[in-house]
């Protein structure tokens, strides 16, 4: 199976590779290809969603992931949206919207976070965490490697738990990898 996603920028390309890569990982192996759009954000993604499907469909995709952030909007909304410009690829399609701001989902499990990062809990406790992590994470070398390793060790069974917009995502790729015969491990059991 071969996977396209289209992402708001390398932060979320982290998050997805560290799932990928956690043990076990999800839909482990399985090729991957970035769809490309002129520029960044919701917006652009918004914008060039439908062409982005067409060129991950026409280069061997199977399954399309598309994650953005909401930001202060709905995500009902977001993904009612989405869902309108990409309809022809509706069976393959995955849309993950953070609450918020990727980060969020990072911060799911406040202690985990805090710990990784070497910051208090305190820092950590507020609406938007993406600051924080970021000035945290300011000193890598890759920043987005050291994301990658956030994910691929994270306790997702507290993301689950603790965010609403994770679960959702979660749910959906589960279901999605289900019925394309791919390895997903349940979360929960973990």
């Amino acid at each position: 199976m071969t996977i396209g996603y289209v992402i708001e920028d390398n932060v979320h390309e982290a998050v997805l590779k560290g799932l990928q890569s956690r043990t076990p990982g999800w839909c482990p192996g399985a090729p991957s290809i970035r769809g490309h759009f002129r520029g960044t954000g919701r917006g652009a993604v918004m914008r060039d969603a439908r062409k982005v499907c067409i060129e991950l469909n026409a280069k061997g995709a199977q399954v399309i992931i598309i994650l953005v952030d909401s930001d202060v909007d709905a995500k009902s909304d977001i993904k009612r949206q989405l869902m309108e410009k990409v309809s022809d690829f509706h069976h393959m399609i995955v849309v993950g919207i953070a609450e918020r701001n990727i980060e969020c989902w990072l911060n799911a499990d406040v202690d985990y976070l805090s710990n990784e990062l070497g910051v208090t809990r305190k820092v950590l406790e507020v609406e938007d965490p993406k600051p924080v992590v970021h000035a945290a994470i300011s000193g890598s070398v890759d920043k987005q490697a050291r994301f990658v390793q956030l994910v691929t060790k994270a306790p997702l069974k507290s993301w689950i738990k603790n965010s609403a917009s994770f679960k959702q995502f979660y749910n959906d790729a589960r279901d999605l990898s289900q019925r394309m015969n791919c390895s997903f491990p349940n979360e929960l059991e973990n």
